[in-house]
Formats: structure tokens, sequence, C-alpha cells
């Protein structure tokens, strides 16, 4: 084990050592069971995770809590679900109002059509540098070297 010192068993088995007893004795089986599955548990198991649990399946399946009315049975329990309903469409609305889009279709269009109107401009350009035959081929413009270069070598 370690380099600690260790009190013995039977000082520890003294009635006013009973309460470090009991930590020693904890400390000693959260040990063995490190050692034991170790190769198991990860770095992560033991800081934690970003995991929260649900101790009940509820709020995953949105299932209805509390007592219901039907066919008239209760007329306040009724009112109260109504009321209830209708709170939660409010949220539904104002969730989907803040969604709405900021841009209209017609704006849209407009700006990928410049879009688009500029990369065909661009290949279009690029184009012009290439000849093309009756039989659709690509054939480059041959390299005239003489009217470039009107320097000292000629």
């Amino acid at each position: 084990m370690s380099g600690k010192a260790r009190l013995s068993k039977t000082i520890l088995e003294m009635k006013f050592m009973k309460k470090t007893k009991e930590k020693v004795l904890k400390a000693e089986e959260s040990q063995e069971s490190c050692a034991m599955y170790s190769s198991e548990i990860t770095q992560k198991m033991l800081s934690g995770s970003n995991l929260i649990p649900e101790p009940s399946y509820v709020p995953c399946e949105d299932l209805l809590i509390g007592r219901f009315s039907f066919g008239g049975m209760n007329p306040e329990l009724e009112r109260l679900l109504l009321k209830e309903k209708a709170s939660q469409v409010n949220e539904d609305f104002e969730k989907e109002q803040e969604m709405i889009k900021d841009v209209s279709d017609d704006k849209m269009a407009l700006h990928y059509g410049k879009i688009h109107q500029t990369i065909s401009n661009k290949y279009t350009n690029q184009g012009k540098k290439f000849n093309r035959s009756r039989d659709g081929r690509i054939q480059k413009k041959s390299f005239n070297k003489d009217s470039i270069f009107k320097g000292k070598h000629t």
C-alpha cells in the first residue's frame, strides 16, 4: 500500500475510535473497488458527465399529470384543463412568431439570382480562353511568343 502510517486493529477497536474505524474501512473499500474496476471505469465516469438523470418518464412522454374530468362530471377541473391548454397554445404561438423569417422570398430570390449571374460571368470569361472545335472538344489557344515578348533577344 502507500507509505502512509496506519493505525493498528486494536487501537481502532477502542470505543472512542469508532468513527475513525468507519472512515478507515470506507477508504479501504473504495480503494479495493477502484483497483477491481480500474480497467472499466474511466476518468469521465469518476468526474461525472453532462447527463441529467430524470427520475420519471412523464416529461419525456409529455404526459399530463393530475386529475381529469370527462363528460362534465367535474366542471371546475375541465375549466382548469382548458386554461392550461390555452396557455400552452399561446406559448407555442409566441415561439412560432419568433421563428418568422426575416428576409422575404422575393429578396432571397433576387440575391441568389445576382450570385448566379456573377458566377456564370466568371465562367464565361474563363471560357473565352479556350477554343471549341465543331465536335465539342476544347482546344487551347496557341501561345504566340512574338506578340507578347518584344524584348532584347529577337
